[in-house]
């Protein structure tokens, strides 16, 4: 998906994973596929969420920001990615 930055209206393209509700172990596991692709386009581009889903479960949302589309696609090929559908729930509209 593509969204233009408000204060200097440049282009950046994003993405959206989201984990199954599981423990934190299988979590954990999940999340190292992950860091691969945050290696790849950096920390300051991810943003992560954790929900406590009760019982010792848990889901992490996470969205990576590049302004390279090919980049962006390059790191994140090997992860399960939202739909547009379901990634476009997930964005704030003014």
């Amino acid at each position: 998906m593509k969204r233009i930055e408000k204060i200097n209206l440049e282009e950046v393209y994003f993405c959206i994973e989201k984990s199954d509700v599981v423990t934190i172990e299988a979590l954990e596991t999940h999340i190292q596929q992950s860091k691969k692709a945050i290696a790849l386009i950096g920390e300051d581009n991810v943003r992560t969420t954790l929900q406590d889903c009760g019982n010792g479960l848990y889901q992490a949302t996470i969205i990576y920001f590049e302004k390279s589309l090919d980049s962006l696609m390059d790191a994140t090929k090997h992860l399960t990615l939202l739909e547009t559908q379901e990634a476009n729930k997930y964005i704030l509209v003014d």
